[in-house]
């Protein structure tokens, strides 16, 4: 039986995904519009696809494999911190970006590259603030398989997509 918490931070997560998706999608069409290129659209599938599969193995393993309720321990305390930071970091880059910032890669030609706040130190922050979430939040509830998996997936995800957004972005 899922417990309160779980299912709370489950919906809350859902719900920040969807209106990603939502500002994502108008930014997607306002960079198309402006003369936007995308890049590498065949790893947009395999992206959403491998959150879809996050969430439903969050839910799985939790309902069918997990004993452990929600406790207030070490690990879970830096699990929190971590998750409030990788949404933190989400937060910033999709605000520094503004209407530049989609789930796709698509960049407009001749555009200025974003060098300062955090992309002054990294380059694609957003990407360290998914893979804080998606390590942490199964973690909160000791989900080890779904952390574990899913870290290492998503690593592999990330590999591609930002040597393709390296590419797009050395285009500009």
């Amino acid at each position: 039986m899922f417990e309160i918490s779980f299912l709370l931070i489950f919906a809350f997560l859902i719900i920040a995904r969807l209106s990603e998706l939502v500002v994502s999608k108008r930014n997607e069409d306002w960079l198309i519009k402006n003369g936007g290129i995308e890049y590498g659209k065949n790893q947009y599938p395999y992206m959403v696809s491998l959150h879809v599969l996050w969430f439903i193995s969050l839910a799985v393993e939790k309902n069918w494999f997990s004993l452990n309720l929600f406790t207030l321990d070490t690990l879970t305390i830096i699990s929190l911190s971590a998750l409030t930071l990788g949404m933190g970091i989400r937060i910033y880059s999709i605000k520094k970006l503004e209407k530049y910032w989609c789930a796709k890669v698509i960049v407009i030609p001749s555009q200025p590259i974003i060098t300062n706040g955090l992309y002054k130190y990294f380059k694609h922050p957003n990407y360290f603030g998914v893979w804080l979430e998606v390590l942490f939040v199964p973690l909160i509830f000791k989900l080890y398989f779904t952390a574990l998996l899913f870290a290492f997936l998503k690593i592999i995800v990330l590999y591609f997509r930002i040597k393709t957004e390296n590419l797009a972005l050395e285009k500009c």
